[in-house]
């Protein structure tokens, strides 16, 4: 049964449209697939709609945001890429997944935009109160504000904070 399983499903109509943060695919799958509707899955996210067609194949639809469904981010040199797999699970987990299909979008990576590890090791921080909170990292000397944010692991870590009213 798994190899008439895997054969039906190998050769998928699969359909990919990636968007600004998000991306829309359909499946369809065949007439003995439209049973086990429920064991069809991008990441961890089913599908958000399912239509039974005439001909008696389903199509699955997945409409979701790249923070959903346990989506990877890679960043790669002038490119954002999200990364996921569309899978069939005839059965319950621990069972194996019976068919993946890798899912990639590539975004272009907004200009003078710079990773959160990059930037300097200080900030500033306004509420809806008056309060104001500063924050840095401090030198070896304790002298001035560190011109990194890379600290060795399990060293001494000057951290500098104040509050005005």
């Amino acid at each position: 049964v798994l190899a008439v399983l895997s054969t039906a499903v190998a050769d998928p109509d699969i359909k990919v449209v990636c968007a600004k943060n998000s991306v829309r695919v359909t499946w369809r799958v065949a007439p003995q697939f439209v049973p086990y509707a429920a064991r069809f899955f991008l990441g961890s996210c089913m599908p958000s709609s399912w239509k039974v067609l005439p001909t008696g194949e389903g199509e699955a639809h997945f409409n979701y945001k790249f923070y959903d469904c346990k989506f990877t981010k890679q960043l790669k040199g002038k490119h954002i890429i999200y990364q996921n797999e569309l899978s069939f699970r005839p059965q319950a987990k621990p069972k194996p997944v019976a068919f993946k299909y890798p899912i990639q979008c590539v975004e272009k990576r907004p200009e003078g935009r710079i990773p959160h590890f990059l930037n300097p090791g200080s900030g500033v921080s306004e509420g809806r109160s008056k309060l104001v909170f500063h924050m840095a990292l401090l030198n070896e000397e304790l002298t001035g504000v560190s011109k990194t944010n890379v600290i060795p692991l399990g060293s001494f870590l000057p951290i500098w904070a104040a509050v005005e009213l």
